[in-house]
């Protein structure tokens, strides 16, 4: 399984995309809040194999423009959890 962390500030988000066992696939980044940066995520995900699963901070409103342009359907993502309420939502 891959794991994507998000950690979401005013303005972009710092993402970093693991696999069990310690593999880096992707090392702590800064991604901005634009489609275009988003959607080259989205890309970047959609590309790996196996499962993968998100985890976002929800940090007041800042979230939102993240969980909006990537609340997309695919086979590749399966589940977002927001990380203070705990509840999942499909994305990707």
């Amino acid at each position: 399984m891959n794991a994507v962390g998000i950690d979401v500030s005013k303005g972009k988000s710092t993402v970093t995309i693991r696999r069990a066992g310690d593999v880096v696939i992707m090392p702590p980044r800064d991604i901005t809040h634009t489609q275009s940066a988003i959607n080259d995520l989205i890309d970047l995900i959609r590309g790996l194999d196996r499962e993968t699963k998100a985890c976002m901070e929800h940090t007041g409103r800042y979230y939102k423009p993240v969980a909006m342009m990537s609340v997309l359907p695919s086979r590749s993502m399966t589940k977002m959890c927001l990380s203070d309420t705990i509840s999942f939502m499909p994305v990707f």
